[in-house]
């Protein structure tokens, strides 16, 4: 894995110190922002702790990240999964701890964004309102969420005008350390060359929106990036401290890799039921996925069969039989069997390979756990399924008005 990454940090224009830090290792690929929160100064000591205490933690234990680059399992990711997590969850429980032991730091707490390169891969972990984003192919991508009332409020269905107006809009759910127990979002990225993470504190975010972190980003130099992010963010008011890290991939991994990459994703964009989701929620529905590859006659559905899984046609064709009678073909971006999402019936046609075709698969188990975590997800996702049942129902009502009106012309 080959990636070039760099960092910078400033107090801005309104404070006189900063609460913010980073941390950078090439060696294990780990890369840590926070932005401290409390006063006098238990800022600072808060977003210190909690780079010190995570770095550390992932970084004696870089042997469950080895492993899952010689081996990039589901079962070795979800350790390293559990490894990020349980590292900032007992971070966060230091941090609470000890401000309940000194008065002066109550309340204090931190931000943290973590992105950890692997091999082709990235693993991101968020807690709080610092971002992270992705510049895929000159478009760039807000892959974090914050933590805050605003977002919360608009993930339970809330407008965003309406949630813009509660008082507290801008206040944090959660941080690292502000409460004892923190949950904290991770995410699984498959990595394309020239694929760009810009991590920063909300010194900068409050200043910008996607079109502009593209432009901030849109240097030749990487190394110049963090620099110029803080040079925008001060002449744009500076009213707290800055800090940016931007890393970039540059592997150079198999054309056919990067072109099965690629199509995972627009396949899933091409499907009816996930049309509403955004670039980061997609990769939250590719994270619950399994990618298979079928060779030239393998069944892939078996009539009768208990339905557990939807399919989604990345690359190839199958042909779909009844009762050993052909009655279709399905190719790129097609999709079968959503409705073992809802009811898990048999099923009611075999599914078969026409040559070599590339399939995304998830199970009805994780689909509603993935719902059950991802509650505005879910919304979306229940929405989109509504809209195409009605329409089936509209087309199946509209074939029985033809079909009664055949039946009256045949009795007269």
């Amino acid at each position: 894995m080959q990636f070039h990454s760099y960092g910078s940090t400033d107090p801005g224009k309104k404070r006189d110190h900063n609460e913010d830090n980073f941390y950078i290792n090439e060696e294990v690929g780990l890369h840590i922002l926070c932005d401290g929160m409390g006063g006098h100064q238990a800022g600072e000591v808060a977003s210190a702790m909690a780079i010190k205490g995570v770095s550390e933690i992932v970084t004696e234990n870089k042997d469950i990240i080895e492993r899952y680059e010689s081996d990039p399992s589901l079962d070795n990711r979800d350790k390293v999964f559990n490894l990020l997590r349980n590292s900032i969850i007992k971070t966060s429980r230091n941090i609470f701890n000890d401000a309940k032991a000194n008065p002066d730091r109550t309340g204090m707490g931190t931000t943290l964004d973590l992105v950890l390169m692997t091999q082709n891969n990235a693993i991101l972990a968020h807690v709080g309102d610092s971002r992270i984003f992705l510049k895929r192919e000159d478009i760039v991508h807000q892959m974090s969420e914050d933590h805050s009332v605003y977002y919360h409020l608009v993930k339970q269905g809330v407008s965003k005008e309406e949630a813009k107006k509660h008082p507290q809009a801008q206040a944090l759910i959660q941080g690292v350390g502000s409460q004892e127990y923190v949950e904290v979002d991770v995410l699984h990225i498959e990595l394309l060359p020239n694929d760009t993470f810009l991590m920063c504190s909300d010194g900068l975010s409050d200043y910008t929106d996607e079109q502009k972190i593209n432009q901030l980003m849109n240097d030749n130099d990487l190394q110049e990036v963090p620099k110029k992010c803080i040079e925008f963010a001060n002449d744009a008011g500076g009213k707290d401290n800055i800090t940016t890290i931007v890393v970039q991939a540059t592997t150079e991994s198999e054309q056919k890799k990067l072109k099965n990459i690629d199509a995972k994703v627009k396949a899933l964009q091409s499907m009816p039921l996930f049309a509403e989701l955004e670039y980061n929620e997609l990769i939250k529905v590719l994270n619950n996925m399994v990618y298979k590859t079928y060779q030239d006659q393998d069944v892939i559905i078996q009539e009768g069969d208990q339905g557990e899984e939807l399919f989604i046609i990345v690359t190839g064709n199958v042909d779909i039989t009844k009762q050993g009678c052909h009655i279709g073909s399905f190719s790129n971006g097609d999709y079968i069997g959503e409705m073992s999402l809802i009811d898990g019936e048999p099923r009611s046609a075999s599914v078969i390979s026409k040559g070599v075709s590339n399939l995304l698969s998830i199970s009805k188990d994780k689909f509603s756990a993935m719902l059950q975590v991802e509650s505005h997800v879910a919304i979306k996702l229940m929405w989109c399924f509504l809209k195409r049942l009605n329409s089936t129902l509209r087309k199946t009502d509209d074939e029985v008005v033809k079909v009664k009106a055949e039946l009256e012309k045949l009795k007269k």
